[in-house]
């Protein structure tokens, strides 16, 4: 093989030191916020917090900020995942990717978006291939608890399923069976059918039901929970003379100093060296006050159109949720969708309704006849007033709720009703008919 130099010309998605904190500013979690902001000002100079302005001579540049002791919490299941994968060794775009997987974690730790989704969530100048994902994905669900990243609960149950010896685990091989392939007998509890279907005799099927029994389907509840909504709200709600408006929470204003007249301390020349660290540090305050502009205004803004397009759910106790996505508050305000993603992660707003996570207003949709489409929430909904009002010796199964829905123009498969069930709590018909 003949062995020649070339010039080859790319382009790489290179983000600037200004732009990573920019990001990690708008994503980062109040109180986390809190803590960071407290270290940054203890070790520049030129950043100050106070209360009040003060009324000295020094020329101030000011971004909203108050002065609050920061309150102990748990860490969260998304604060406990980034925390293992800063461990990992993966870097650059996969470390990326695994943690916009992180933010799109329902909590009971499902991955509740699909690939397409997450492509424009990441919002890489490059296609990303499902393989690409896929391995990301993966790293997500090596992660502790076990279980998630899972996209069903098959698939949580199987990575759980894993991790176990088969040495120590009489009936590991019969319960991957199960799992991978007849979780649906399982559920219904026909056991003969069971026991058939997976070749097995009675006595190594209930070893098997024993075992899977032991397994968490919803492992992001075992974490602690959440720090972000032990504190004050990110954003609070009222509707003023018909208006819906929005605005930040006081305790998480975050009002910074700029203190240009340190500069002043010196009365001698500095030595270069010191004169480019302090050159530095002046750069990074000035960052940090842009950054934190940039987070409040942004947070506003999204927070602002998430409440205008659901105002008839915070007005009226008994509506529904819009079917809401964030690629249409992106569209909204001209912005990418990794942004409105960044803005509303661990976030919380504080409405006549309740005090709600952001991502709560947000509602995947399903088409009805004409084209239309209504929100996933609204059709969790019917199937819980669907299930709550049927008789007692005619319980509905997942088929017959899937049939009626269709019926009123809904096109559902029988597999998301049993989906929205189970995320719903609700036991499957067989089930139902034992209470």
């Amino acid at each position: 093989m003949k062995q020649q130099l070339a010039l080859k010309q790319t382009q790489r998605l290179r983000p600037t030191a200004q732009l990573q904190q920019s990001l990690r500013v708008l994503q980062c979690a109040s109180l986390a916020l809190h803590a960071e902001l407290a270290l940054a000002v203890e070790s520049n100079p030129f950043l100050e917090q106070h209360n009040e302005p003060t009324n000295s001579g020094a020329s101030t540049s000011t971004v909203p900020l108050r002065s609050i002791e920061l309150i102990a919490a748990e860490e969260s299941l998304s604060d406990r995942l980034k925390r293992q994968l800063a461990m990992h060794h993966s870097v650059g775009h996969n470390r990326m990717i695994a943690d916009v997987i992180i933010d799109c974690l329902d909590e009971n730790g499902y991955l509740d978006v699909s690939f397409d989704e997450l492509r424009q969530i990441v919002a890489l100048g490059e296609r990303l291939t499902d393989e690409k994902l896929e391995h990301c994905l993966r790293l997500v669900q090596s992660l502790e608890p076990t279980g998630v990243g899972a996209r069903d609960l098959r698939e949580c149950l199987l990575l759980q399923l894993d991790t176990l010896a088969p040495s120590s685990h009489p009936g590991l091989a019969t319960a991957r069976l199960i799992v991978d392939e007849h979780l649906e007998l399982m559920a219904a509890r026909h056991y003969a059918q069971l026991s058939d279907a997976a070749g097995v005799s009675e006595n190594n099927l209930q070893l098997a039901l024993k075992l899977i029994r032991t397994l968490n389907p919803r492992p992001g509840e075992s974490a602690p929970n959440l720090a972000a909504h032990s504190g004050p709200p990110d954003l609070i709600a009222k509707r003023h003379a018909g208006v819906w408006q929005v605005r930040l929470h006081p305790a998480n204003e975050h009002r910074l100093y700029l203190n240009e007249d340190y500069w002043n301390d010196f009365p001698a020349p500095l030595p270069p060296a010191a004169q480019r660290f302090l050159r530095q540090q002046f750069r990074d305050a000035r960052w940090w006050l842009q950054n934190i502009a940039l987070r409040h205004q942004t947070m506003l803004a999204v927070g602002q159109a998430i409440v205008t397009y659901q105002s008839d759910y915070l007005e009226d106790w008994t509506a529904s949720l819009k079917a809401l996505t964030l690629h249409d508050i992106a569209v909204t305000l001209g912005v990418h969708t990794s942004t409105v993603s960044r803005a509303i992660s661990e976030k919380t707003i504080l409405t006549p309704r309740a005090m709600l996570p952001l991502k709560r207003l947000f509602s995947g949709y399903l088409v009805v006849e004409g084209g239309n489409s209504i929100a996933s929430a609204a059709i969790k909904d019917r199937i819980l007033k669907m299930i709550q009002y049927e008789q007692p010796k005619a319980r509905l199964s997942d088929g017959e709720i899937a049939r009626v829905l269709k019926s009123e123009g809904v096109q559902i498969a029988r597999r998301t009703v049993t989906k929205y069930r189970t995320a719903l709590r609700i036991p499957a018909a067989t089930g139902r008919r034992q209470t």
